[in-house]
This record gives structure tokens, sequence and C-alpha cells, in this order.
């Protein structure tokens, strides 16, 4: 929600060949997702504005490795992105609405499969773009990727805490975890 991070990886090898982080440019909009669903409950242009700010912002990170590696954007062919609920919503540019009242529904139950050139991103136009899938309500993609990277560890308990504005607990092992969420933004004001 607050800052984008991005791990660009050489497809060949499949190494990490850079990492770059920027500030979302949403943060002008609203400091938290709640504020920025309202923006788009409360303003006909706001979802498009919003959407226009995280697509900005990722391809400012594009750029930044695209010169850094002298590379042409072109050559870019996949991106895979996770996020919570509400930025899967406002970068994919479906409506936020259900987020903001019970029972907390997002518009897509399962992951997102796209062309760069369908959202805008500065990469090979047909390159494909895949948002990860999210648990549900409020325990979003960002989550799954944490889930997705233990999949190959010990099939030991665990409990996986990750606290924002959204507050997301999954405790569990390989083949049963138990996911819950909780606004935990006031946890963090003053």
């Amino acid at each position: 929600t607050t800052t984008i991070a991005a791990y660009v990886y050489d497809l060949i090898t499949g190494k990490n060949i850079g990492t770059y982080s920027d500030l979302n440019g949403q943060v002008s909009e609203g400091a938290d997702v709640i504020t920025r669903i309202v923006a788009c409950i409360s303003n006909p242009a706001g979802l498009k504005t919003l959407q226009k700010k995280v697509v900005s912002t990722i391809n400012g990170l594009i750029k930044n490795a695209v010169a850094e590696h002298q590379i042409s954007s072109k050559n870019i062919y996949s991106v895979a992105l996770c996020g919570n609920s509400a930025m899967q919503h406002l970068f994919l540019g479906l409506h936020p609405d259900n987020l903001g009242r019970a029972p907390f529904t997002s518009v897509v139950q399962r992951d997102v499969v796209t062309e760069a050139g369908d959202l805008g991103l500065n990469i090979n136009p047909r390159g494909v773009v895949h948002f990860l899938p999210l648990i549900g309500g409020f325990v979003g993609a960002d989550t799954t990727s944490v889930l997705l990277s233990l999949l190959h560890g010990e099939d030991k308990m665990r409990l996986i805490i990750d606290i924002g504005t959204n507050g997301e607990m999954v405790l569990g092992r390989r083949g049963k975890m138990l996911a819950a969420s909780t606004a935990a933004g006031p946890a963090l004001e003053g």
C-alpha cells in the first residue's frame, strides 16, 4: 500500500539481477486503503486516478531497471504481482466498493492473468501480467506469496504475521492453514 518493491529476474538463469522500490504514487490520494476505497466511491474519476498512479509507480521502477541493466523494456515478458485486496482492485481497475462494506468481498476470487498492454505497463505489450490470487476478504495476494515461498520448506507448524493498515495472520502447516485479518491501522497511529 505504501511502498512498491520490484525484484527483477533473468528468466533464463533464474537469478535476481536487481531490486527497486519507491513510494506508491497513490499516497497523494490517501495514505491507507480505506481512504483510497472511499476516494473511489465518492469520486467518479477516483478509480481511474488511483489506477494510473500505481501503474506510473511500477513503470518508474521498470524504467530504473531498464536503465541500470541497459536492456529494452520490450525484452521484459513477464510481471508477477502480489498485494492486498484493495491494491489488487486498484491496480486492475476493479471498483473496490465491495471491499468497503460487509462482507468485504473481492470482485475476483482467483488469480488474474492479462497482457501488459491492457494495463499500460511499459514492458512488451504482449507480456504476461499475473496477479497472484487473494486468499479472501482482506487476506491478500501478499500473504499468498509468503505461503508459496514456504511450500518447499519443512512441514512444521508456522505462524505468519503481517501488520500494516490491515493485519493478517496465517497459522498451520502444509495441507491445512487457517487465515484471518483485521483492521490494524489504529495500532500504528499516534
